[in-house]
């Protein structure tokens, strides 16, 4: 099974003059801050299944590359940015990136919408639709006649949230907080709105200069 995890790296980037040095020193940081949660997962890579959580202006050279032809095909990029795998806080395009999630999330709720209003078709496989209730991998996708202001929190987005990091885990300071998760669906709102309220604090909470890297782990 895959997971997400961002892992915040509290090193001095500033220091940090080629690609080749910001390599070494992200795979050194990211070995020690994971070490103690060696028995939750079998392995992690940098980026690999999920290469582009974060954006940054394409004049950025401090950063962690995605493999930005398939992000761009599945995602679309922002004139003059490009996803990533990793950065510095203040070298990611927060504003930007909040904008293109709330983006992609109105053309899921918008899809949504299209199939509890005409059905399924033959190209949904992994949606099933029983009565009012659209169902996604087993998740409740969407209810009919929910708005989209009562949609976003399924995508991990609020109004008034500042870092839009979807991710299950967050590392920092070899601290591991986890999101929680639940098949109710009052539940799982209570759990996504406390893990953005979470997520904003400690991103809010770190240096400009300290790196965050998107992990793709094993378990």
């Amino acid at each position: 099974m895959h997971f997400t995890a961002i892992c915040v790296l509290t090193f001095a980037a500033n220091d940090i003059r080629t690609p080749l040095h910001l390599s070494r020193t992200i795979d050194s940081y990211v070995q020690k801050a994971m070490l103690p949660h060696y028995g939750q997962f079998v392995s992690y890579t940098i980026g690999d299944s999920w290469p582009g959580l974060l954006l940054a202006e394409q004049s950025r050279r401090l950063v962690v590359p995605g493999q930005e032809s398939k992000i761009a095909e599945r995602e679309g990029v922002p004139k003059h940015y490009r996803w990533i795998a990793g950065a510095r806080k203040q070298d990611i395009a927060w504003v930007i990136m909040k904008d293109a999630a709330m983006e992609r999330a109105k053309k899921d709720y918008l899809a949504c919408q299209d199939i509890l209003e005409n059905g399924l078709g033959e190209s949904r496989y992994y949606y099933d639709l029983k009565g009012d209730i659209l169902y996604h991998y087993g998740m409740t996708a969407m209810r009919r006649g929910e708005s989209f202001d009562d949609h976003i929190w399924r995508y991990d987005l609020s109004y008034e949230q500042r870092f839009p990091l979807r991710c299950s885990i967050l590392v920092y300071k070899g601290q591991w907080f986890e999101r929680p998760f639940s098949m109710e669906d009052d539940t799982s709102r209570e759990h996504a709105c406390a893990w953005t309220t979470q997520v904003d604090e400690i991103v809010g909470s770190i240096r400009e200069d300290d790196f965050l890297v998107s992990l793709s782990c094993d378990i």
